[in-house]
């Protein structure tokens, strides 16, 4: 055997032995999911089952076609449901050869979750092991990356724990940049996709930072000049490309139809807090000095102070070295792009007046001006000296694109760290300055429709892992005895383990086998075209039940048949409509709702949540034979037919009476805007100041008695801000009032073609026609979150 044979099978041998210590390491610190693979899942079962059903029914649409690939069997009658989170083909792919092998889901979902730690660990390593050459320093950065505190926080997110393609794409640019070969460009364009496949924020995110990246490195090196690059960037085109807008074109349209935009009054309750670097999860070992975990997963982003400190130590020694550098290379436009990169960090950034609302930017833009102004001309001197450059080696071995590697990662955890605060940085809800955020929400296609400015942090710890490894691969080469830099490297390990280390891990138990009621047998016979409705539903107001909207999901993967029920990461109008009607089922109203929205099949459970809800349920539409044919019943369920009944007739819209210009219109609460509800503008309107209040009211004066009998009330740009309960009185002169309607379940007129049609959303009130002067909508009965809003007002005969 030859050296080079026996030098490449110790690597291969040392390869393998890093790889089994992550993986042991992820087994331990997940422990006792190792034990449970069939039947549990980690943390809780929403988001987890919720993940499993997508998986599911990917694998299903694509067997048939992909016909109805984005139209789950969820929300019904909405349609790209799968849309309404993050769908996954990048995990379903993966998911296919464990399915084959395993036949269960569960299974397949916890090797991936299993996975995602090590793919971390391995990437980090592999891109550190690249960049310092040497494998101990490697290994410490996979620690950080693969063990730190916010992914214990996120047991129940697979997707948000797939971020281990982003090291594996910048392993390929820089191999791209070094030694320009096909496979580089490739594996660049292949992680990149998958990375976006597996997670839509994380490639929402993470694209400016890549773009930045390889543009930085090409720049610096003059890799542009050399044979290849450009056949090279256009292969990445074309591998990227194609794939990434079949990725996110699908939520682009649903976006614009159903408008999933998120305020920057959302994005900012998303975004981390300078306190929130303290905060760690509750099941975290050593936790003495720092703040219990916070009410939002979002909130939790402890780095660990281990990490902080290798990677102050390692950005300390990059930007000595690049004062060297500089200091060598004065005369020249040698930092053009890290003039760029410099200014590109300070764009945006302002004092924040309190005074000033989160959507304002001011003269911040006028920064990033600035910076482009400045790096084309210092790009324009550059390139007419028309000159390559070799950069010193950082490392015995090294690639020559170090020192500029981890300079840019320098860069990226700072800017990283920045965009975590979102639009405006804040301590303890104080805030301080305006941050580059908010350029990027502006101009940036995508930042629209999400809100977790905190998931940033991914991308910073992935800055203090390769700078952390760095300054352990430097730390070594400083001491010479061998026992003491391995002795060293092995306490640092241990620190950062300890400061990561958590007690095991909360597993939820999945329903399987005759935990699942045999009622769903009677379900799954029923014709193909059936539509079922699971009751009582949660309630709204119940945000920590929120995750017993996935089980009829689940369920669902065994029947196959569609389903009004629904989880995800949001929740349409209409679907929050079907659960406000349900809570005045099996009223009249109630059961023309589900009629018009084309359900013919309801579930009742009498032994699950809300049993006892369950049992008055049922025994209420026993009562209606004429309503509902029970069909089955097993284990305290019971599965009706609902009778089809003659459609009703087209709602007739009388003429308005009087002149709405003479009308006045006054309020409890908001008076200022009480005229927009007349005002003839679909886009205006009025809204209360708080939640809906029993007895909070509106008063319309009519100018003069007239004969009323219908009122129309118009959502417009505020769908769910509909009355939930209310009265509508009459008065010839504000004295005596007499009743002209009364709507317990207030709930816009919806069928299955207008459900989405949510900025039309109205309520139409029919009554005998009675003479008024005075027309006083008053509600009867409180509710806790929603706001009362009125778009358009209109008072007919």
């Amino acid at each position: 055997m030859t050296s080079h044979e026996k030098k490449a099978g110790a690597s291969w041998t040392a390869e393998l032995i890093v790889l089994g210590l992550f993986i042991v390491l992820t087994l331990a610190l997940t422990f006792p999911l190792v034990f449970h693979m069939g039947s549990t899942v980690p943390s809780d079962i929403g988001d987890p089952l919720y993940t499993i059903w997508a998986m599911n029914w990917e694998m299903k649409q694509a067997a048939h076609g992909f016909g109805q690939f984005f139209n789950g069997n969820n929300f019904y009658p909405h349609t790209g449901t799968l849309l309404y989170a993050d769908y996954i083909p990048g995990l379903t792919l993966l998911a296919v050869p464990l399915v084959l092998l395993t036949g269960s889901l569960i299974w397949a979902y916890n090797v991936l979750f299993l996975a995602s730690f090590v793919l971390c660990a391995w990437g980090a390593y592999r891109l550190v092991l690249y960049l310092a050459r040497d494998r101990s320093a490697a290994f410490i950065a996979g620690l950080i990356f693969a063990f730190f505190n916010y992914r214990f926080a996120h047991l129940s997110h697979l997707e948000i724990l797939f971020f281990g393609w982003m090291p594996l794409f910048f392993l390929s640019l820089f191999k791209w940049i070094d030694r320009p070969a096909l496979r580089h460009v490739l594996g660049a364009g292949v992680y990149f996709v998958l990375q976006s496949w597996c997670c839509a924020y994380y490639g929402v995110y993470f694209a400016p930072f890549a773009a930045l990246g390889a543009v930085y490195l090409a720049v610096r090196t003059n890799a542009p000049r050399r044979p290849g690059f450009w056949k090279g960037a256009l292969i990445l085109g074309l591998v990227t490309l194609p794939f990434l807008a079949a990725f996110y074109l699908p939520f682009i349209l649903v976006q614009n139809r159903m408008f999933f935009s998120r305020g920057l009054d959302e994005v900012l309750r998303y975004s981390a807090q300078l306190q929130f670097f303290a905060s760690i999860t509750r099941g975290t070992l050593f936790r003495p000095f720092f703040m219990p975990s916070r009410e939002s997963l979002e909130w939790i982003l402890y780095p660990g102070i281990v990490a902080v400190i290798l990677a102050l130590a390692g950005g300390t020694i990059t930007l000595a070295r690049y004062r060297r550098e500089i200091k060598a290379e004065r005369k020249t436009a040698f930092a053009a792009a890290d003039v760029f990169l410099f200014l590109l960090l300070l764009a945006g950034l302002q004092i924040h007046k309190p005074q000033e609302k989160p959507g304002e930017l001011h003269w911040g833009v006028f920064p990033l001006v600035l910076a482009g102004l400045i790096v084309v001309r210092l790009f324009w001197a550059w390139w007419k000296r028309k000159t390559e450059r070799a950069f010193p080696l950082t490392a015995a071995g090294a690639p020559a694109t170090t020192s500029l590697a981890l300079r840019f990662f320098l860069f990226s955890g700072v800017f990283a760290f920045l965009l975590s605060l979102g639009p405006i940085a804040r301590l303890n809800d104080r805030p301080l300055f305006t941050g580059p955020y908010l350029l990027f929400y502006k101009f940036l296609p995508g930042f629209q429709g999400l809100r977790a400015a905190g998931r940033f942090v991914v991308i910073m710890m992935l800055a203090v892992a390769v700078l952390a490894g760095w300054a352990v691969a430097r730390l070594k080469s400083r001491i010479k005895v061998r026992a003491l830099r391995y002795g060293l490297v092995g306490l640092i390990g241990v620190l950062v383990l300890a400061d990561y280390a958590q007690r095991p891990i909360t597993l939820a138990r999945v329903p399987l086998g005759d935990q699942i009621s045999p009622i769903y047998e009677s379900v799954k016979a029923l014709p193909e075209s059936a539509v079922l409705i699971e009751l009582p539903m949660p309630l709204l107001s119940w945000v920590k039940e929120d995750w017993r909207n996935v089980l009829p999901m689940v369920y669902a993967m065994k029947h196959g048949k569609r389903i009004a029920n629904g989880y995800s990461g949001y929740y349409p109008p209409g679907y929050t409509v079907v659960r406000d009607a349900m809570e005045g089922f099996p009223a009249p109203r109630a059961l023309r709702f589900l009629r018009d929205i084309g359900v013919d099949h309801i579930l009742i459970h009498t032994r699950a949540h809300r049993a006892d809800d369950g049992q008055v349920l049922l025994e209420a539409l026993r009562g209606r034979p004429g309503e509902a044919e029970l069909l089955a019943s097993a284990a305290g369920d019971f599965l009706f037919r609902l009778k089809p009944s003659p459609p009703a007739p087209a709602p007739r819209l009388g003429p308005e009476v009087g002149d709405r210009k003479s009308w006045t219109v006054s309020a409890k609460t908001n008076r200022q805007q009480t005229r927009r509800m007349i005002d003839g503008n679909p886009d205006t309107g009025w809204v209360s100041k708080g939640s809906q209040l029993a007895g909070e009211f509106i008063l319309v004066d009519l100018a003069a008695p007239v004969e009323v009998g219908q009122i129309e009330l118009i959502q417009g740009s505020d769908p769910l801000g509909y009355p939930r309960s209310f009265v509508v009185e009459g008065s010839l002169d504000r004295s005596i009032w007499f009743e002209l309607a009364g709507v317990p379940l207030g709930v816009p007129d919806i069928t299955a073609a207008t459900i989405e049609d949510f900025r039309n959303y109205r309520m139409l009130i029919d009554f005998p026609p009675r003479t008024a002067r005075y027309v006083r909508i008053r509600l009867a009965a409180p509710h806790r979150t929603m706001r009362w809003s009125i778009s358009e007002l209109h008072i007919r005969r």
